[in-house]
């Protein structure tokens, strides 16, 4: 482990060595220089460092000498290692006084060099006496930061446009995390991606600046609105990309309409110019929210540009690109993938396999392939995706970032939450020296960041890391931005995960009470409050506050919504747990009645029939709830595998069940094997309710469910 001042001798030089020009300027980072030159100036390891750092490469084996030689120092001069700790804490946002924060013996995520260790961002805001306690971990530096090749490099390189307008460009791709398969949790009641947070950062190249105008090109404003001469209407060009680029999507839409009206009047209907204003009014299109026609407008192109350009032209497989990337956004993600599968091949071969747009191309493939519900195959070409980047443009060039987000995103979805949070705790450190802690791209990260550290297992982590995140988003953005609300939702959730049931009710509470159903997501919102309403003790509010959201939403089965089936499934929870078991079976009876013709192994029915199993026993009817947990647990041995969290949690259930009916011994038999399977498994349950995967045999050898 690494040891006490160890650590505060790796963060003082990772102020000295490693932070921007801006914290150098800082008074405190001042002080720190002056004590360390004053007392160590004359000492080689130092001098070789300061030289190193001078000319941008601190490497790693003389930063272990120095720090090695600051250990020395303080070991003997004891008033150096007082006032270097204070001054580093204080650098910190932390008070003098606490012992400072370990660090693990590797960093996290896949790197397993051992580096010297790195604070976080130097820009940090000081932590205050009534702020929280910081949400982003100690953690030490990527192992490529320490060979100085960490240097600011070009932004990422976007595809070439035709001559004489605003490029073709491969529009990013919001990666919005998509519904898993299976994404109909009843306990807690919201599917994990109702509650809005951060997605994974887009891979595509952003669009850019049309190309630059000849020297005699007249200024926008002084040329003629209604003139058709070629420098006129490539002026038009640039207003109408530029005013898309500043927010008037809609503008720019119209704009290249108009424009593509007189192109094909003057130049003809197949002339390079006209193609790329076509392309452009198909890409603004999009932006502006038709995708279904911005599809059909780049379907419709595709013949223009293979006859006019060639199959093979660099644009040509752009626009083959852009009609994937919208073909899915238009709600057909099969048909994306299968664009992007058959478009990687010929990019290989025309610009070769670690061209960046071939890469890009490859990043969509992956992304389109989670979204068919491929989550694993996606976390498998980003993992092979990876490496490329880092090779072809370096460890912290913005694509490979963008693909580092992607792995963890994927990583997460597959069920490696522990992956998905070392890989972002990677990513947070790296956006917080590079555009400092309150960044608003920083904040999405250690969004995601806290999510994941909470789907790992650390709920009172995360429930921190956002109470930090709704302070900074509260003073930088405003209490009703999105971003805020968001955080503040996750928050809600985390603090009941946390065990303070009560304090996620009165969040959801206070979130409502000041959004009412302007709040994003406010039936979600109403379905949380709903269910930490019963955890904290209350069956019978809880079961009135979900009767009240179920006459807000229609209950036909071909309308059933995620949220509607929680809602259904909670009410029957509470139902039972309000002192009426059979009023809980009836409903689960209708419940399954209006949904028989989704079949039996559709999540909401097993999540119902979970429930009738469980109110049928408690209702007296013993046997029955035998029989029925009988069928659940067949049923999910076979959709969910013998070795699933719920299908463990369903032999938990048949074991109670039969020792109730008097058959002990086998029902002992059943449990020890339901805790040997949830060894393996993850925590969390969409078909069971969370305090019903606690078990106990009691002294008469009964099995019985704890809480």
């Amino acid at each position: 482990m690494v040891s006490e001042f160890e650590e505060i001798a790796g963060h003082a030089l990772a102020y000295l060595v490693w932070g921007s020009q801006a914290a150098r300027g800082d008074p405190v980072v001042g002080r720190l220089r002056a004590l360390v030159t004053g007392v160590m100036g004359g000492s080689p390891a130092f001098a070789r460092l300061e030289q190193e750092a001078a000319e941008g490469a601190a490497g790693l084996e003389t930063m272990r000498r120095a720090r090695e030689a600051m250990e020395a120092v303080a070991g003997i001069d004891r008033d150096f290692a007082r006032e270097l700790r204070r001054i580093v804490r204080e650098l910190q946002g932390l008070p003098a006084h606490e012992p400072p924060g370990g660090l693990t013996d590797e960093p996290p995520g896949p790197f397993t060099e051992e580096v010297p260790p790195a604070a976080v961002s130097p820009l940090a805001a000081p932590v205050t006496e009534d702020t929280v306690p910081a949400a982003l971990p100690r953690v030490a530096a990527p192992p490529w930061a320490e060979t100085g090749d960490a240097v600011p490099v070009a932004p990422p390189r976007a595809e070439d446009a035709v001559p004489f307008a605003p490029p073709l460009a491969e529009d990013a791709v919001p990666v919005a995390p998509p519904l898993p398969e299976d994404a109909v949790p009843v306990a807690p009641p919201l599917p994990e991606d109702a509650v809005p947070v951060a997605p994974p950062l887009p891979e595509d190249a952003v669009p850019v600046a049309p190309p630059l105008l000849p020297e005699d090109a007249v200024p926008v404003a002084a040329a003629r609105e209604d003139a058709e001469d070629a420098v006129t209407m490539r002026n038009r060009a640039w207003l109408a990309h530029w005013s898309g680029e500043t927010g008037d999507v809609a503008g720019a839409r119209e704009q290249y309409a108009v424009l593509l009206e007189v192109s094909e009047r003057t130049l003809g209907g197949e002339h390079p110019e006209t193609l790329t204003t076509r392309a452009n009014l198909a890409y603004w299109t999009g932006r502006a929210g038709d995708t279904t026609e911005a599809r059909e407008l780049y379907a419709t192109l595709l013949p223009s540009c293979g006859r006019v350009l060639g199959e093979e032209h660099p644009e040509t497989l752009t626009v083959r690109a852009n009609h994937a990337r919208w073909t899915g956004e238009a709600g057909d993600p099969e048909r994306a993938r299968e664009l992007y599968a058959e478009l990687l091949p010929v990019r290989e071969v025309v610009l070769g396999e670690e061209h960046p747009d071939t890469l890009t191309t490859r990043a969509n493939l992956a992304y389109w392939t989670g979204r068919c519900g491929r989550a694993a195959d996606a976390c498998d070409m980003y993992e092979e995706l990876l490496p490329v980047r880092e090779r072809v443009s370096g460890h912290e060039d913005p694509e490979t970032l963008v693909t580092r987000a992607n792995l963890a995103h994927w990583r997460g979805e597959i069920g490696d939450a522990a992956g998905a949070r070392d890989l972002y705790t990677v990513l947070a450190w790296i956006r917080e020296r590079d555009a400092g802690r309150d960044d608003p791209e920083t904040l999405a990260v250690r969004a995601r960041l806290a999510h994941w550290t909470g789907e790992a297992g650390d709920a009172r982590r995360a429930r921190d890391m956002f109470a930090e995140l709704v302070t900074v988003q509260e003073r930088t953005g405003g209490a009703r931005r999105p971003e805020t609300l968001a955080a503040r939702i996750d928050l809600a959730r985390w603090t009941g995960e946390a065990g303070d049931a009560a304090g996620a009710r009165d969040h959801y509470r206070r979130l409502l009470a000041e959004g009412g159903n302007g709040t994003p997501g406010a039936p979600a919102v109403r379905a949380r409050l709903a269910y930490w309403t019963g955890e904290a003790g209350d069956p019978a509010l809880a079961r009135d506050l979900c009767l009240e959201l179920l006459v807000l939403q229609p209950r036909t089965p071909d309308v059933y919504g995620p949220e509607t089936i929680a809602v259904a499934v909670q009410l029957i929870r509470w139902t039972g747990e309000a002192g009426s078991p059979s009023g809980a079976c009836d409903l689960a009876r209708d419940f399954l009645s209006l949904r028989v013709d989704l079949g039996p192994d559709e999540p909401g029915n097993l999540a119902a029939l979970a429930q009738l199993a469980r109110w049928a026993g408690e209702a007296g009817e013993t046997a029955e709830s035998l029989g029925l947990s009988q069928v659940l647990f067949k049923r999910l041995q076979e959709s969910r595998g013998a070795g699933h969290h719920d299908t463990t949690t369903a032999r938990a259930w048949l074991a109670y069940w039969t020792s109730r009916t008097g058959q002990p011994e086998e029902a002992v038999k059943l449990y020890a094997q339901c805790v040997w399977g949830r060894e393996r498994e993850r925590p969390r349950s969409w078909v069971f309710d969370a305090d019903a995967t606690r078990w106990k045999v009691t002294p008469g050898g009964d099995v019985e469910p704890v809480g």
